[in-house]
């Protein structure tokens, strides 16, 4: 399927002589990345892909290189983003300081079995906060709408839907 529309949309343009086979591969990559969260058994792959996936949707929020609005929700875009990650790193970086670990098998078998470690806790917190920041979930919202109105509207419907597929995998 993606291939069928790399074909139909490879002489197209968008905007002002941005291609669109440019911002078709930037959403077949971004595919790439929720598919392979689904699959993520680790802390490390779970935030490699939501990287992946993370990445593309930047490049999509600043395709329209020259338009100054969506250069601007692009950068804030890319900055939130970052500080949501880094929130995901610490927690991830402190839950594996603390257990060794960083399968969520591994980290399932350990909390069932022993008492509440507030150091896992807080660790854990600390991911949850990064994962809702980065979908945009309350109360960690008030971002979205500068970004969503700074970007063009056919690319902000794309944004919306790769957040509405985050929250999907990360709520499953």
């Amino acid at each position: 399927m993606g291939a069928l529309v790399l074909l139909l949309g490879e002489n197209s343009t968008i905007g002002t002589g941005t291609s669109l086979k440019d911002g078709v591969t930037v959403k077949q990559s971004s595919m790439i990345g929720m598919s392979s969260l689904i699959s993520s058994s680790d802390l490390v792959s779970m935030f490699l892909s939501i990287e992946l996936q993370s990445f593309a949707v930047y490049i999509l929020a600043t395709i329209y290189r020259d338009s100054e609005s969506a250069t601007a929700a692009g950068l804030k875009y890319f900055l939130l983003g970052s500080l949501s990650s880094a929130l995901i790193l610490l927690g991830s970086s402190l839950i594996y300081g603390f257990t060794g670990l960083t399968s969520f098998e591994g980290l399932y078998m350990l909390c069932s079995t022993t008492t509440s470690n507030h150091a896992i806790e807080i660790s854990v917190l600390l991911i949850v906060v990064g994962l809702l920041f980065k979908v945009s979930a309350a109360p960690f919202h008030n971002w979205a709408p500068d970004v969503y109105d700074g970007v063009p509207t056919m690319n902000s419907k794309d944004l919306l839907n790769y957040q509405i597929g985050l929250h999907g995998h990360i709520y499953y």
